[in-house]
């Protein structure tokens, strides 16, 4: 009976998954065919394929085997430097190099392909969906007005429904986003916002040299993507300081019940959230250490980041000067205590005025004042040109790791593979990898609509998504509970937030893959 009860509460689920993702399709058609760039790069060799067991279910169709395809590189808004109106680099609001310009590509795109296509309703909730992550507020209005004069069937049109979402976050007391129809044509105006200058904090610093700097790197940043010694390197020391990546398992009696395609499970939930600061700062050291600097400096940053330099360092044979603001060596002392025991030096500097910045504008400051004999070492979330596609490109070894692992279980690329938003820059390298696999459908869940764990969207994400290349979805709390509690019940409350949401866009999608079809699921990391 009990069996019974939990293959009805299962195929229960099933259906409502399935009328969920029907209720959200919008008659998704790319921006363009070849919009995600084929990105192919030589390092994929440095991956070996591991020799695992090859799944002995009859449902999973085997080929003939073939070579892994070679990994995406970077992502190609942010290939080059981008340049602001004062002919200097622009930045997002926290500090990721490129923002401005970044989003005007985005948007240009959009409204170049919409101008061109004014009936397609799927672009124009592209553009607001673009609007709405960059807070723009007086185009989305207008836009979002001309949307709704555009639906068949006014509010009640199912296109007008994530418009409506969008509003009521971006401008909640909006009349046109409100209950009550009417109230839209007295809506108040939204006033122009002042212009604002975006603050880096690296401005201060001197110009010259970094410009001299990031001339060197970008020179070793495209060697160091063509080096198959670097990324075997890279791997091996990233091993030693996290452990193996997680295996990837055939979950045959989830695949049996869904009776769709054949799942494959990379459950990274046992893993820290600071793992991704891991592998950002043992690349970077190992970069230095290849172009013969011999001291590296950083800043506490992000969790786990300057611990991470600090103990790659002393692995490689470096000096780590690690750089602390006031405020941080009172609040970051358990951090700073294992900085201390891999040995690294601590420079203590005022508090200044750059905010939660002035540890990083001061660690540069010095790397520079220091020659040519240090390097700065970049966090993830911010850093002058060429750091931010550094740091991406360094995260794409997640994905090749999986791609590796994908090929020893079926000798071949998996038709699907889906990911977590909450798992930020290493959910972008598990998506690089496939970019140029126009045949794998990839799957990007994030947080749900005015949930209390929103994510927002980084600009990797906001170009993928507006590609159409990745498929943007959001799962509601109830729903990845649910699905959470009835695919792993035993561990179902040890399961990450972001866990419950995948696992519900497995059900909703697995249908719609044959049984001879691989969709791989990546469970996120832990979140703190």
């Amino acid at each position: 009976m009990k069996i019974l009860l939990f293959a009805v509460v299962l195929f229960a689920l099933v259906l409502a998954g399935a009328a969920w993702v029907a209720r959200r399709k919008r008659g998704a058609e790319t921006l363009r065919r070849n919009a995600a760039p084929s990105m192919a790069a030589p390092h994929a060799q440095a991956v070996e394929t591991p020799r695992t067991p090859t799944l002995d279910a009859p449902a999973v169709a085997r080929r003939e085997s073939t070579s892994v395809e070679a990994p995406a590189g970077p992502i190609a808004p942010t290939l080059t430097a981008t340049r602001g109106p004062d002919n200097g680099p622009t930045e997002t609001a926290d500090g990721q190099e490129g923002g401005a310009d970044f989003y005007a590509e985005v948007v240009g795109l959009l409204e170049s392909e919409l101008g061109r296509n004014p009936q397609r309703d799927d672009l124009r909730i592209k553009l607001l969906e673009v609007y709405a992550a960059t807070e723009r507020k007086l185009e989305f209005v207008k836009l979002a007005t001309l949307h709704l004069r555009a639906m068949r069937d006014g509010r009640k049109d199912p296109n007008w429904q994530p418009v409506l979402e969008m509003g009521r976050r971006l401008v909640p007391n909006h009349a046109l986003f409100s209950d009550t129809p009417a109230a839209a044509s007295t809506a108040p105006t939204i006033a122009a916002p002042e212009p604002q200058k975006l603050r880096r904090y690296y401005e201060s610093v001197d110009a010259d040299a970094l410009a001299s700097l990031q001339a060197e790197l970008h020179k070793a940043y495209q060697g160091m993507r063509q080096d198959i010694k670097f990324w075997k390197q890279l791997r091996e020391r990233c091993n030693e300081f996290t452990g193996p990546p997680p295996a990837l398992t055939h979950a045959r009696k989830l695949s049996g019940f869904l009776g769709g395609a054949q799942i494959l499970v990379r459950d990274e939930s046992k893993r820290s959230a600071s793992d991704a600061a891991v592998v950002s700062a043992v690349g970077q050291v190992l970069l230095s250490q290849s172009l013969g600097r011999w001291r590296v400096v950083a800043s506490p940053a992000e969790e786990g980041h300057a611990v991470a330099v600090a103990r790659a360092a002393k692995q490689l044979g470096l000096e780590a000067t690690i750089v602390v603001t006031r405020s941080e060596e009172a609040t970051r002392t358990e951090e700073l205590i294992r900085v201390k025991q891999a040995d690294a030096k601590l420079v203590v500097v005022p508090d200044g005025s750059g905010g939660a910045n002035e540890g990083q504008r001061a660690a540069l400051a010095l790397s520079l004042e220091h020659g040519p004999g240090t390097l700065f070492v970049s966090p993830l979330s911010a850093g002058p040109f060429p750091y931010p596609a550094i740091v991406r490109e360094l995260h794409g070894l997640s994905g090749l790791q999986l791609k590796s692992q994908v090929h020893g279980l079926i000798e071949r690329l998996p038709d699907g593979v889906i990911v977590s938003a909450s798992d930020g820059m290493p959910a972008v390298g598990f998506l690089q990898a496939f970019l140029g696999s126009n045949n794998v459908k990839l799957y990007c869940v994030e947080a749900p609509s005015g949930g209390s764990r929103s994510h927002r969207l980084g600009r990797e994400h906001v170009w993928l998504r507006a590609s159409g290349r990745v498929r943007y979805s959001s799962v509601p709390d109830d729903v990845a509970k649910f699905a959470a509690r009835h695919c792993m019940p035993d561990i179902a409350e040890e399961l990450q937030w972001g866990s419950g949401e995948v696992l519900a866009e497995t059900f909703a999608l697995a249908r719609q893959f044959t049984q001879k079809q691989v969709l791989v699921v990546v469970l996120p990391a832990q979140q703190r």
